[in-house]
């Protein structure tokens, strides 16, 4: 009998040890871990909740204990996620579902941001995005239970936002598999129903976000600093005789205290062919190396106006949210002047971080030092990769096969990366950081087609 159940589980053992291994290594904290343990006024909620109740119950050792708790939630995730791939597609072999295991499990091994080892949302975020995936799944292209599993689809979307705001970006996933919903199953009835329990979970997941403020501040509101993030690239991009139209006398204090922090530190903006300044066509052959200088220079300017924005402000009448709030709508509103005045070079610029986050960025020689290699072919496979993908998937639909539910899955999952890549890129470069938990699904899906086929031979 022991034997029976350790061949019938040799799967979810294996893979359990694995999981057990990471509870040894290393706690990672970055410069990020600590807004969280300390609750700061930007982060949703979640995290931090259940931060501080691991330090409640374990007080000054609680972080080995989170560690424990994010792997075992982590493993959680990635099983139920794969269960229903195996059991769906009838996926029997042990080395196919291992390899399916690290398609999807490699943020716990990734060597730039082990996410099971880290303290950060991620690591709260990426298993319930995996079981949010299946719900959604079950919901939109099952026959059974739809409102059973479109509920619960909310529930973990709704732990997802109150985790990371990032998760925002499945709204318009939403919308988008509703109206297909409507166009071909035709039940108006089910369709408005499930948008009124959307709409509903809208509202409440920002009464819940208010009510959040209100406990740590006294005030019943959100809190936002996004503004800082928006005004990156367009103030990266601008020419100096931008700034100078620049309307608003706190936005031109904002300006000004930001150009001032750059020359005391000898930080340089963009810097222009001379051809660049006055033709779009220059400045689009030059926006790979444009683009890897900002990649650079991002955060740094990012912090100028979220954190270094005290001197435009009288402090004693305002505290330190309140101001950070006000100066990020004032950034927004920089930020959206900085792009009227330069709308081509910034949308170019936009498309640029879109195309780069979806894995077509390549290196240039002259990054290369001297050196040759196939860089720039292998970074451009990955973008093309996915057109090919969306194109076969979408072909799928329309002709006799057996794989129709498997190129629904194949569309949503592009969906869903190409809407996260496209929201991300409107405020910073695509950092893996953010982009990695819808990339993931990509790198899956492509697995499992790949092992599917060779399945069915």
């Amino acid at each position: 009998m022991p034997i029976d159940i350790i061949k019938n589980k040799k799967f979810e053992i294996v893979t359990f040890l694995i999981f057990l291994s990471f509870f040894f290594q290393s706690i990672i904290e970055v410069n990020d871990s600590l807004s969280y343990i300390e609750n700061s006024y930007k982060r949703p909620f979640l995290y931090p909740l259940i931060i501080n109740i691991f330090e409640f119950i374990f007080s000054d050792y609680f972080k080995r204990p989170l560690i424990i708790f994010q792997l075992l939630l982590g493993y959680f995730g990635v099983i139920y996620f794969l269960k229903f791939f195996f059991n769906k597609f009838k996926i029997k072999s042990f080395i196919y579902k291992v390899i399916l295991f690290f398609s999807i499990s490699y943020p716990y091994f990734n060597l730039s941001m082990k996410i099971g080892n880290s303290i950060l949302s991620e690591s709260l975020g990426y298993p319930i995005f995996l079981i949010f995936i299946i719900f959604f799944i079950k919901s939109i292209f099952g026959n059974k239970n739809y409102f059973k599993n479109f509920l619960l689809s909310l529930v973990f979307f709704s732990l997802l936002v109150l985790t990371k705001k990032t998760f925002l970006i499945l709204v318009p996933v939403y919308f988008f598999s509703l109206i297909v919903e409507l166009i071909f199953s035709k039940e108006l009835k089910k369709a408005i129903i499930s948008i009124l329990f959307f709409f509903f979970t809208i509202f409440s997941l920002n009464i819940i976000e208010k009510g959040a403020t209100f406990i740590k501040y006294g005030t019943f509101s959100t809190i936002s600093v996004s503004g800082s993030s928006l005004v990156s690239g367009p103030f990266y991009l601008a020419k100096e005789d931008d700034f100078k139209k620049i309307k608003g006398d706190l936005n031109k204090k904002i300006i000004n205290n930001a150009l001032k922090i750059l020359n005391e530190n000898n930080i340089e903006r963009i810097k222009r062919n001379h051809n660049s300044n006055s033709d779009i066509l220059s400045f689009a052959k030059d926006t790979r190396r444009i683009f890897h200088d900002y990649f650079n220079k991002y955060v740094i300017i990012q912090s100028i106006f979220e954190d270094n924005v005290e001197d435009v402000f009288i402090k004693r009448d305002l505290q330190n949210y309140k101001y950070k709030n006000i100066s990020s709508q004032h950034t927004t509103d920089i930020a959206i002047q900085l792009i009227k005045l330069n709308p081509v070079e910034n949308l170019y610029f936009y498309i640029t971080n879109v195309i780069y986050g979806m894995g077509g960025y390549f290196i240039s020689n002259n990054e290369l030092n001297g050196y040759y290699a196939n860089i720039g072919f292998s970074g451009l496979f990955i973008f093309i990769f996915q057109i090919l993908i969306f194109i076969i998937s979408l072909t799928a639909l329309f002709q006799k096969t057996k794989h129709k539910l498997l190129a629904k899955i194949c569309l949503l999952f592009i969906l869903i990366n190409f809407t996260n890549i496209s929201a991300v890129a409107m405020y910073q470069p695509v950092y893996d950081r953010f982009s990695f938990f819808s990339f993931q699904l990509i790198f899956f899906i492509s697995s499992f087609v790949l092992i599917k086929f060779f399945e069915d031979k």
